[in-house]
């Protein structure tokens, strides 16, 4: 197979907003021009001489896969010649409302707050003081916006995305930061008497780190979720929860680094998929037998 043209690939700088920690893949960009057949061999060989390069002689390149890019809508391809099935957050359709109730009179009326921590009986582990004190959690979601009221401890938001912000648009994220540790109903006097009926989360003293790899339109690629997953690494974090899914378990580096996390005692929660109940229904990571 002969080598890349000269001039039709280039290594993929990583963005100056993502944080300066050490990193073991690098993403090629490889134009249309080259021989899309030999593009695997040749970019490993490209790879394996910058890396040596970069790390010495030592270091060395376990394979070359596409970068798969995801939108909410479809699969799409990637400028590096990557498409796949989508991932998505799981439960961000705009079609879905909030789930009411009916009275006696036949009139809708809104759920109560508390009906996820009450179904569960949250309460009797808060009066256990089993709070979430201690735990770190990273959040992979689509971001968090920097004004809110009603988490304490959210050591940091992080936009693994190219469009620099750490706002949720979506609403995705935010809702699921609440149902693991929101505060509200909590810190206030009357909340504190009725012991969080208002809208109090499952781990409320947990700390918090919100790593944003969804953009406002719901796209993603595998190069934002492992630089993502590398810094919950960095940051030593007990717990990822996953509220994402896809059908997509041919996403190589991906599956292997979700392996890698959970080899370092990471514990990972995901999302099933709203697509059950029946045979293959069930989305990955969370079809993942170490998640």
């Amino acid at each position: 197979l002969s080598p890349l043209p000269r001039g039709s690939w280039r290594l993929v700088a990583r963005p100056p907003h993502w944080p300066r920690l050490p990193t073991d893949f690098v993403a090629i960009e490889v134009t249309a021009a080259a021989d899309v057949g030999s593009t695997s061999r040749a970019a490993r060989r490209l790879l394996t001489q910058q890396a040596g390069r970069i790390a010495g002689s030592r270091t060395r390149v376990r394979g070359v896969w596409p970068r798969r890019w995801y939108t909410a809508e479809r699969p799409s391809p990637s400028p590096a010649g990557g498409g796949g099935p989508r991932r998505r957050p799981l439960g961000s359709s705009a079609s879905q409302t909030q789930p009411t109730s009916r009275d006696v009179t036949g009139r809708g009326k809104q759920t109560p707050y508390n009906f996820i921590t009450k179904a569960y009986n949250a309460s009797r582990w808060w009066s256990r003081d089993a709070t979430g004190k201690g735990l770190k959690v990273a959040v992979f979601d689509t971001g968090l916006n920097p004004r809110q009221n009603y988490l304490r401890d959210v050591v940091e938001a992080v936009d693994f995305t190219p469009e620099r912000n750490t706002a949720d648009v979506v609403g995705h994220s935010s809702f699921m930061t609440g149902v693991i540790a929101s505060r509200r109903g909590l810190d206030d006097a009357a909340g504190a008497a009725r012991r969080g009926v208002d809208c109090a989360g499952f781990a409320p003293d947990a700390s918090l780190y919100v790593l944003r790899v969804f953009t406002s339109k719901q796209a993603s690629a595998t190069d934002w979720f492992l630089e993502a997953f590398n810094h919950a690494l960095h940051r030593r974090v007990h717990l990822i929860n996953l509220a994402v899914g896809g059908p997509d378990y041919r996403d190589t580096p991906f599956v292997d680094k979700v392996s890698q996390l959970a080899a370092a005692g990471i514990t990972i929660v995901s999302g099933a998929g709203n697509s059950g109940p029946g045979w293959g229904s069930l989305m990955n990571p969370a079809d993942d037998a170490a998640v």
